[in-house]
């Protein structure tokens, strides 16, 4: 039972980490997407600005640049609201496969509602202050008010910064998570395996389902080389002892080594080479250990200062 139930979940593990990866960093790039386009139409607006400091009267072409620069930033809002709804989405898969510390989740949640948040508030204030009728207004008011608007605009794009730096944070923390709930998913299977060929050498079905832990070890080898320089590179974490382990066992390697021995009936060298994939998957789990106590310290209270700091200057 232990065996059918990992091997149906683990390839729904792997697919939810690099769907909601690719989800995520998809409506971000869209996002920062929009957010250069409305830095262009504000550019733009400058202008306009400044030839109302020389008393030229509003015409057709301040109208359209009034209306540019509106239209790109309700495209912002929608980009930040679909991005917030992805987070959202993102932390309950995490929470119902239980792919992600409850903490991780929490903070993926809180960026989403900050995300709303300025979505609601400030931006909305922005897009506010360009929807006025500029028939009738003076070249001083319409100067007034682009700077007004100018002032609002600039602290919207800050606090859309820091939160995107904020996502990327929790993005490579949460990577760390679902990775090393997929190792342990792979270390019980691999002693499942190990201990059903001790009572049962003669079933071949255990060399097929050690090859396809083989496969899914691999995918996660290189998934833990990539997330471990996204952790030194974000983190004052030294992530070398993983990588030396990665370099000097090789989980894969051995269990398809062991595959091959259990597929050709030779149990000695199966038995010796299922031992070493055990080992080698356990040395792995070590390191993910230490690297999980350093991220449960300096780091942790960093992360917690950070989502404070936000959430008081959206206030």
């Amino acid at each position: 039972a232990l065996s059918d139930s990992l091997v149906v979940r683990m390839p729904s593990m792997t697919d939810i980490m690099r769907e909601s990866a690719e989800s995520r960093d998809e409506g971000m790039e869209r996002l920062m997407d929009a957010r250069e386009r409305s830095l262009e139409k504000d550019r733009a607006l400058e202008d306009v600005r400044r030839g109302m400091m020389d008393g030229k009267k509003p015409g057709w072409s301040e109208k359209n640049a009034i209306d540019e620069s509106r239209k790109e930033l309700g495209a912002m809002q929608k980009e930040l609201k679909d991005l917030s709804e992805s987070v959202k989405e993102s932390a309950e898969k995490l929470s119902a496969e239980d792919m992600a510390s409850l903490e991780t989740v929490e903070k993926l949640r809180t960026i989403s509602k900050m995300m709303d948040d300025l979505a609601e508030g400030p931006l909305k204030d922005a897009i506010r202050k360009l929807t006025q009728n500029t028939a009738n207004i003076s070249p001083k008011e319409l100067k007034d008010a682009i700077e007004n608007y100018k002032v609002t605009s600039e602290a919207v794009k800050k606090k859309l910064d820091n939160l995107i730096k904020l996502l990327d944070m929790v993005k490579t923390i949460q990577r760390f998570d679902t990775a090393k709930r997929l190792l342990e998913e792979i270390s019980m299977k691999q002693a499942d395996i190990r201990d059903r060929f001790a009572e049962n050498a003669g079933d071949r079905r255990l060399a097929r389902e050690e090859e396809a832990l083989a496969s899914e070890m691999e995918k996660l080898e290189k998934e833990l080389k990539e997330m471990a320089g996204d952790l030194s590179k974000r983190f004052s974490i030294n992530t070398k002892p993983l990588e030396d382990s990665l370099s000097n066992n090789t989980p894969s390697k051995d269990m398809r080594d062991a595959s091959k021995e259990m597929g050709d009936g030779d149990r000695t060298d199966s038995r010796k080479k299922l031992d070493d994939a055990n080992r080698s998957v356990a040395g792995l789990q070590k390191e993910m250990e230490r690297l999980g106590d350093a991220m449960k310290g300096a780091n942790t209270r960093e992360m917690r200062e950070k989502l404070l700091s936000a959430a008081t200057e959206l206030l």
